[in-house]
């Protein structure tokens, strides 16, 4: 069952509407005398408006509490959860994980497949995409069924996927894409598909135009992976929360997995109910701040506006910060054992600032138990460097490293499980499982990698290719058939 968003009804919330208006009314009245002095005319009332702004921002901090008091909490009216201690399976750190795309989940036989290769990797736990394009990779009632789903109605992909799992130990954590609905030359099949239905859902640029409304190829020249519903708009929280749900109450699944739990660009979110949004805040549609940026520093002033900059950003990952909070109590509502777990980009300041993802505030509050930040880069230096700077900044006992195994060989892969090891994280996921499935040398490799540093024994299968000396020396080819992707790329990004 999914409970509704604050509606303005409840007691609890009217109580806070009206503690944050009397903070703001009083608190305006202390600061209106310095801005009648120091402004005139329409900049007066332009920083009245900021004033007002700033001030109810405050109070809404007062009224949070504690987690909303350190910095860069978000202002949701969602709660934040409490702390759980992570499950006893990922206590015997460190954890191995797979993440294993949804074009391994097409027919039967690759479904069982699949986990039988993961568990014989020596991966006890698989991040199993069962929502892709905003359509359903296990039976659903509410999303349309994946459209590379090559067998009929009867098969049902994540069934298939925790019965092998319960016959090889494999925890499995259904994955799903959270704002990322579509990506292609056209249009999705089903009409029931939300780009068909709710196109007014979707997000849009600095440009003011729908992602619904741009070509696939347009999308990429901007750098954005396809289309985007918008996290501001209240039915887009349902949406989720719905196909979240509807998986909670049907299959036992060890946790949830967020991908794509953020914005596509820095630039995009200006659609009508973020416009206007942020304006009943503000007084100041924040499409001026890119369509009129000199005139609204010539009225604010260079410094304030800088403070609006940011209060633009800080109210699109409180948008963001909701629905993770909401989707973490539905969690622990329907299935109270299962983990709320997230892929991040690994940069934790520009993730926040750029993308509206607030993963470290997530992981401090309680509402998400494991990030994986998606360090999908190349030089095994430059990688130790980003999950040092990661274990400064969050909790390493709840991250795991995100490895690419799609462009760069076996040892390379082998270097950064190390790396990662020797900085305390819980451990790693590599990226992706279906890149390496059909090399049995490479699997080898880094399952030996794996292995060295848990001081599990590794056993002999009819597949070995290589052994452990072999590291250093075998398996240095990138996977054929896999595209070079940016550091930041994240795990549904290269999936078909």
């Amino acid at each position: 069952m999914i409970r509704p968003r604050p509606n303005g009804n409840e007691p609890g919330y009217l109580l806070r509407l009206r503690f944050v208006a009397a903070a703001r009314a009083r608190l305006v009245l202390f600061v209106a005398a310095a801005v009648r002095r120091r402004a005139c005319g329409l900049a007066r009332a332009v920083a009245w408006r900021f004033v007002s702004f700033t001030v109810a921002a405050a109070a809404a901090v007062l009224v949070a509490g504690a987690p909303a008091a350190r910095g860069g909490e978000s202002g949701s009216d969602a709660a934040a959860l409490e702390k759980r201690p992570l499950p006893a399976s990922w206590q015997e750190a460190p954890v191995r994980a797979a993440w294993i795309v949804r074009d391994a989940l097409v027919t039967e036989k690759l479904a069982r497949q699949s986990i039988r290769d993961v568990a014989e990797a020596g991966m006890r736990v698989a991040f199993v995409q069962v929502v892709g394009r905003a359509d359903a990779y296990y039976d659903s009632d509410y999303l349309p069924r994946g459209e590379a789903i090559r067998e009929g109605g009867g098969y049902d992909p994540l069934a298939v996927v925790l019965d092998e799992a319960a016959k090889c130990g494999v925890e499995v954590h259904a994955w799903v894409n959270v704002f990322l609905v579509w990506s292609g030359t056209r249009a999705p099949r089903s009409p029931a598909h939300v780009v068909r239905k709710h196109p007014e859902w979707t997000i849009a640029g600095a440009d003011l135009k729908s992602y619904a409304r741009l070509s696939q190829k347009t999308l990429e020249r901007r750098g954005v992976e396809g289309v985007y519903l918008s996290p501001s708009q209240p039915g887009v929280h349902e949406h989720v929360r719905r196909f979240v749900s509807e998986i909670l109450e049907k299959y036992e699944v060890a946790g949830i997995h967020l991908d794509y739990v953020r914005y596509p660009h820095p630039d995009a979110g200006y659609d009508r109910a973020s416009r206007e949004g942020f304006e009943r805040r503000s007084g100041i549609d924040p499409a001026q701040i890119v369509r009129n940026e000199r005139g609204l520093k010539a009225r604010l002033g260079r410094e304030k506006f800088a403070l609006l900059v940011d209060a633009w950003r800080d109210y699109k990952a409180d948008q963001v910060t909701e629905l993770v909070r909401e989707i973490g109590a539905d969690v622990r509502e329907l299935r109270p054992g299962a983990m709320l777990s997230a892929a991040v980009r690994p940069n934790p300041d520009d993730a926040k600032t750029f993308y509206g993802q607030d993963w470290i505030a997530w992981l401090d509050e309680g509402t998400l138990e494991a990030a994986a930040p998606m360090c999908y880069v190349k030089k095994t230096g430059e990688f130790a460097q980003i999950v040092r700077k990661i274990c400064d900044r969050a909790d390493g006992g709840r991250v795991l490293a995100g490895v690419s195994v799609y462009n760069q060989g076996a040892s390379a892969a082998a270097e950064k499980i190390k790396a990662a090891d020797a900085c305390g994280m819980l451990g790693t996921s590599i990226f992706s499982w279906n890149s390496i499935a059909e090399d049995r040398g490479y699997v080898r490799a880094v399952r030996v990698a794996m292995a060295e540093r848990t001081r599990e024994p590794v056993r002999e299968t009819a597949a070995a290719g290589v052994d452990a000396d072999s590291l250093g020396r075998a398996a240095d080819v990138v996977p054929a058939g896999e595209p070079e992707a940016a550091p930041a790329a994240e795990p549904g990004q290269v999936a078909p």
